[in-house]
């Protein structure tokens, strides 16, 4: 993209952008009748940088001795750093010298700068990062075998006659809320560790037409975008891939009663409201492999790191699918989105997880509890679209300082969002890049909620070792699968 400048007689104070020195610029000017156009020239977006320091240079040599200070706004946007700064000239007895601040959020530099990188990487091209596509599906099992091209189950339309129960007030009538306790389903799969059934399918499928730099898993794109990540983060990088996972998880330990009950009350209303939205008929009865099994969608995510866009390959898993196959995220929540909570804190996570996973809306079961009556149960359905999400947070927020001024919500916006995963990304690339250029690297990340620290580390260490382990066996099948 270009930016057409034209150079007027009147506009004595704009610099021109041509080839010529400034001197000439200002002879131009004022040779031409007053209003007259001059010059048309052509400037390129990934120009202006460059062209701003020539122009600095050229504007030192003819400043006049009785300036004291002057200042030149440096848009220096530095991509590998994300840092701004801003210079101020002040003029010595004898000699220019320059300070040098680096510009902070809220500061008129720091906005102008972002303000230019912004446009400048919309004309590029650079700010078309995030880009979902999907790759392709798979059902995994207890044992983390997949079988390729599995779907998850598409909506069976209760969802929508259960909206017509309604009424005026929202809520369907008493005696047609459906108890989602009933029957008890026990969460008794085993816990996938190291995205181990994506590296199964990577194996038998490949990457497809393009190989991804980093790989991962929904989960971690989702809490690495909405907020800072506690514990130690696995970094391998193989065959020239990085492969970024959590420490492994184990099951709660037992003296956790109060809360693995309360965990399992959840996982059953969630799974009974999941069953309720997706089986063919009245009588079919939830699956018994329910919680030893699950759909997930390959997903690639394209995110711009330094100057290019570099690609992310992770698995998602998938509570359904609407009538035009697109995603739909399922959640039974305690009064729905009336819950205090699901605006404050819980939808930032809730909105990035439904991004990473390719949804297009959320269907948030209402659900409560009667007291005195046994059970929990379903008394409205909501349609919640990824689009209207950031406006009826805004809205709720507004009506929450309304009422109680004192009740915090948690800050977050779309774009802080993206560029905490392109941070992160950025610094996993360089750190790797320091580490070793061509061999294979392990590094352990943590982070103290600003900065992300990394610490290289050999195979063997017990933290990773399993992880590197498993990494090097799939993709050796991988190889021989697509060595050619």
């Amino acid at each position: 993209m270009e930016l057409i400048t034209i150079t007027s007689g009147i506009s004595k104070a704009v610099l021109s952008t041509g080839s010529c020195s400034l001197e000439n610029s200002q002879k131009i000017r004022n040779e031409c009748p007053e209003y007259s156009l001059c010059r048309i020239e052509k400037l390129k977006t990934e120009e202006i940088f460059g062209k701003m320091r020539e122009k600095k240079r050229e504007w030192d040599k003819i400043k006049k001795e009785n300036e004291a200070e002057k200042k030149w706004p440096l848009w220096d946007v530095g991509r590998d750093e994300g840092v701004c700064y801003s210079g101020t000239e002040v003029q010595g007895r004898k000699k220019t010298f320059w300070n040098f601040e680096k510009a902070k959020e809220g500061d008129p530099e720091y906005d102008d700068a972002q303000k230019l990188e912004l446009s400048t990487e919309m004309a590029t091209g650079m700010s078309q990062d995030f880009n979902i596509t999907n790759v392709g599906y798979y059902k995994r099992d207890n044992e983390m075998n997949v079988t390729v091209d599995a779907r998850p189950s598409h909506l069976n339309g209760n969802h929508i006659q259960f909206q017509e129960l309604q009424t005026s007030e929202g809520y369907v009538p008493k005696d047609q809320c459906i108890n989602l306790a009933e029957p008890e389903v026990i969460d008794n799969g085993n816990i996938e560790n190291y995205f181990e059934s994506l590296l199964n399918y990577i194996s038998i499928e490949g990457f497809g037409k393009e190989k991804p730099l980093f790989v991962t898993n929904k989960s971690f794109m989702g809490y690495l975008a909405s907020k800072p990540i506690r514990g130690t983060i696995l970094i391998f990088r193989y065959m020239g891939i990085i492969f970024i996972s959590y420490e492994k998880r184990e099951r709660k330990s037992p003296e956790d009663d109060k809360k693995k009950a309360s965990d399992a009350l959840a996982y059953t209303h969630g799974a009974n409201y999941a069953h309720y939205l997706k089986k063919k008929s009245d009588e079919e009865k939830i699956p018994e492999d329910y919680a030893k099994s699950g759909c997930k969608a390959v997903m690639k995510c394209d995110v711009s790191i330094g100057y290019k866009k570099e690609t992310v390959l992770y698995s998602a898993e998938i509570d359904a699918l609407d009538e035009l196959n697109q995603h739909i995220e399922l959640k039974a929540i305690v009064y729905g989105t009336d819950n205090e909570y699901f605006w404050k804190s819980n939808i930032c996570t809730f909105y990035w997880k439904m991004f990473f996973g390719g949804c297009s809306m959320m269907l948030v079961g209402d659900k409560f509890f009667r007291g005195e009556v046994p059970g929990c149960y379903l008394s409205r359905i909501e349609e919640l679209k990824i689009g209207e999400i950031i406006d009826k947070t805004e809205k709720a927020k507004q009506k929450r300082d309304n009422l109680e001024p004192t009740e915090v919500f948690e800050e977050w916006s779309l774009e802080k969002g993206k560029e905490r995963v392109r941070q992160f990304f950025r610094e996993v690339n360089a750190e790797v890049q320091m580490s070793c250029r061509d061999s294979d690297v392990c590094i352990l990340a943590k982070t103290d909620q600003q900065h992300w620290k990394f610490k290289p580390v050999n195979e063997q260490n017990e933290t990773i070792q399993e992880f590197v382990k498993l990494v090097k066996t799939k993709m050796d099948i991988w190889r021989t699968n697509f060595s050619n």
